[in-house]
């Protein structure tokens, strides 16, 4: 009897181990690429870093041109807001 060449099979079957680990690791990609993109998308960009005493205090200046717009001249924001102009949290509203 011949002898069958296994020096074929076994490069066809490492092959074969091969680009299937490829495969894998492509796959793999792909699904953390596409899981971050749909973090980004559910999450959104993040706020810019801005100082909340600075815009609190333009809010109430724009808030203040609406009024005078619609001419509510007994309607003023107070001055005496607190923290002072100097500070601002969300519970501060």
């Amino acid at each position: 009897m011949a002898q069958r060449n296994t020096g074929f099979g076994r490069r066809r079957r490492a092959i074969n181990v091969l680009a299937a680990a490829l495969a894998a690791v492509v796959a793999c990609g792909g699904v953390v690429r596409v899981a971050q993109g749909l973090d980004r998308f559910l999450e959104g960009d993040p706020y810019p870093v801005t100082d909340p005493a600075a815009t609190a205090q333009r809010l109430d200046g724009h808030t203040q041109h609406v009024y005078d717009a619609l001419r509510l001249f007994d309607a003023e924001l107070a001055d005496n807001w607190p923290g002072g102009g100097v500070e601002a949290d969300g519970s501060s509203c």
